[in-house]
């Protein structure tokens, strides 16, 4: 909000101001300069809760966006929407993957390691879907084509993948816990869903 005082101002030069700020611009950049000091401390000190909040915080505002715009054709707002999606989702990644630093993995880290990895490339299919409807960006294939591939990373990839983490965990079923097995079973379900997302795109 601070920021579009900058850009009102220099958009807009001769717009009638009925309100001044006294000894423009120094209020809203010392204001901005103090927002941006505590915000990197608050990332040093806190660094994974801070980051799933400001991903959080991006996500609810681009959601909205990216239903609005597609929902009302302003493809330019639904592009904006899936561009913070992507960023929300990029910045909860990085936060869960600090998670996994200086543990001892067994098959259930490797498969959330896998979903968060299929949650960041779904992300990026989509953001790129929304910026090609916003500003005419080319695709590596039809738009329906990388549409199935986002869905599948993110369904079979994220989703698919959280489940057999859980699955390896909780339930006593032997073979799901089988160091033999379940590598095969990782790489399997990778390779295939690797191959399939690589087919729709190429």
């Amino acid at each position: 909000i601070i920021g579009s005082v900058f850009v009102h101002r220099w958009r807009r030069p001769n717009a009638p101001r009925p309100v001044r700020i006294p000894f423009y611009p120094l209020p809203p950049i010392l204001y901005l300069v103090v927002e941006v000091t505590l915000l990197v401390q608050l990332l040093r000190e806190n660094a994974r809760p801070s980051l799933i909040g400001l991903g959080i915080v991006l996500w609810i505002p681009g959601l909205a966006a990216m239903i609005a715009g597609f929902a009302t054709l302003i493809y330019g707002l639904a592009a904006a929407g899936t561009s913070l999606l992507f960023a929300a989702v990029i910045i909860i990644d990085i936060a869960l993957l600090q998670g996994f630093r200086g543990i001892r993995r067994d098959p259930a880290h490797h498969h959330m390691l896998a979903a968060l990895l299929y949650f960041a490339g779904a992300a990026l299919l989509g953001a790129w879907m929304g910026l090609s409807k916003g500003f005419d960006l080319p695709l590596p294939a039809p738009f329906h084509r990388v549409l199935f591939a986002h869905i599948h990373l993110a369904g079979a990839g994220w989703a698919g993948m959280m489940i057999l983490a859980v699955m390896s965990r909780l339930l006593p079923q032997q073979h799901l816990r089988h160091p033999i097995q379940a590598r095969i079973r990782f790489a399997g379900f990778n390779i295939g869903l690797i191959g399939l997302t690589a087919g729709l795109l190429l």
